[in-house]
């Protein structure tokens, strides 16, 4: 009876706990909407942008506003005077104060920079000039550039190179007057070398974005003054790593991502790169710092193992990871999200396993969220355990350490399935006989301590 009742009692733990990562607040108004970004001011004033990928015109010029937490939206157009415009990016300082950066598919207009002091009734262009940035899909517009206050006062924008240099505009009073950053100030662009800035990121004084030649531009003084860096070249080949994402949590020290899920650490602004070693299971290759945090960051996207999307963090600097599509009942697909803090954080997604056609809804991260499963000297054996594919119709491959025995418990605590390993790091499991539906698996390793993981049979 005890060693049904333990697993049971891990098990009901894990249901209390599940979908607790993210709590949904509203279903959203646009079904098809697609968001770029989210621009939280603070817990209840949030703005979306973002485009409909269902249609083939211009709708990038939507954009939804909430000032209850996301409980309700107000919708609205983004009207710059031109269809040859597309939003690329936005940043809201307040409940009616929001600036957008856009750029054209059209020589006859020039993106810029716009803003709305009436809640977006109305945008104004701003002095910053882009220039003429020609594209033909939605891909290609949404990286093109980029808007950031960290507060009231202080804006910087970035876009593309012209004449050999990225264009940088920052101002320090309320975008009233923009400062073009000086050549002398800025490293000079490779030849074809374009920005990823749907990449970018900002955190306390710095602004950061990666680029197409697998390079990190970074400002640590609100974008007056910037560094370059080069990303470490895929081993044994020497063949060039491209960006899938960074993230930096201060002036020094940043985590990244390449396209093809190779994560690296840098302690010294990104100078040097090194490899980092994750725990056992999938990664995801968008990774973005949770502010006011020391060791706290957030991963999601589609898994490097197998064609769906999750998510993880870390609360360690990356030593370890909790992969949430194995430890919720019910994952949330996040498609993006911001965080102000460990405790108020926001994304858009749906419901990954159960139901997905449910809808598009908005999320607050859950209460706690990034306490509940912290590291412990006795958690050693779960932070390094994930089983892939989840779901799975039949063979799960369980990664872990000295795994020695896997006993697979359903939902009323009934032991379904026992199997006995020799000794190692991956082990295979058959669930094909079982039904389908959720299954807590219990973990034993060579010296006999136990964890747990999720396991779908579909």
């Amino acid at each position: 009876m005890k060693k049904i009742l333990l697993p049971l009692l891990l098990l009901c733990s894990l249901f209390a706990n599940a979908q607790d990562f993210w709590n949904p607040v509203s279903l959203f108004p646009d079904q098809g909407f697609y968001p770029l970004h989210i621009s939280a001011v603070n817990a209840q004033v949030i703005w979306i942008n973002g485009h409909n990928y269902q249609q083939t015109a211009n709708t990038s010029q939507k954009f939804f506003r909430s000032t209850d937490g996301g409980s309700t939206w107000t919708e609205g157009m983004i009207n710059l005077g031109s269809e040859n415009l597309y939003i690329n990016s936005i940043c809201a300082v307040s409940e009616s104060t929001a600036y957008v950066s856009a750029n054209s598919n059209a020589t006859a207009v020039g993106g810029g920079l716009w803003v709305t002091r009436d809640s977006g009734n109305t945008w104004n262009r701003l002095s910053p000039v882009f220039g003429m940035n020609t594209f033909v899909t939605f891909n290609e517009f949404q990286g093109d550039n980029f808007v950031n206050f960290w507060d009231a006062q202080n804006g910087v924008v970035i876009s593309n190179p012209e004449n050999d240099h990225f264009i940088v505009y920052t101002t320090a009073d309320s975008g009233n007057n923009w400062l073009r950053v000086s050549d002398v100030d800025l490293p000079t662009a490779l030849p074809e070398e374009k920005g990823h800035m749907i990449k970018c990121g900002v955190n306390e004084n710095s602004v950061w974005f990666g680029t197409s030649k697998g390079r990190i531009f970074k400002s640590n003084d609100k974008g007056i003054h910037w560094t370059v860096s080069q990303m470490p070249p895929i081993a044994p080949l020497n063949v060039q790593n491209e960006l899938s994402d960074v993230a930096f949590k201060n002036d020094t020290d940043g985590i990244l991502v390449t396209n093809l899920w190779m994560p690296y650490s840098t302690t010294d602004n990104g100078n040097n790169w090194h490899i980092s070693y994750w725990n056992y299971g999938s990664m995801q290759p968008q990774v973005v710092y949770v502010p006011e945090t020391t060791d706290t960051y957030f991963s999601y996207g589609e898994e490097s193992e197998v064609n769906e999307r999750a998510s993880s963090y870390t609360t360690n600097n990356g030593q370890s990871w909790k992969q949430l599509n194995n430890t919720e009942v019910n994952p949330v697909a996040v498609q993006s999200c911001s965080f102000l803090n460990n405790t108020t954080g926001f994304c858009v997604g749906y419901y990954h396993l159960t139901n997905p056609e449910g809808g598009l809804h908005f999320y607050k991260l859950g209460d706690g969220a990034f306490n509940r499963l912290l590291n412990t000297d006795n958690d050693i054996l779960e932070n390094k355990l994930s089983a892939v594919p989840n779901p799975a119709t039949d063979i799960v491959k369980i990664y872990g350490k000295n795994i020695k025995s896997v006993t697979v418990f359903d939902v009323s605590g009934k032991k379904v399935l026992t199997e006995n390993h020799s000794i190692s790091d991956c082990v295979s499991l058959d669930i094909g006989k079982l039904q389908n539906g959720i299954y807590l698996a219990e973990i034993t390793n060579d010296v006999e301590m136990n964890s747990t993981v999720k396991i779908v049979k579909k």
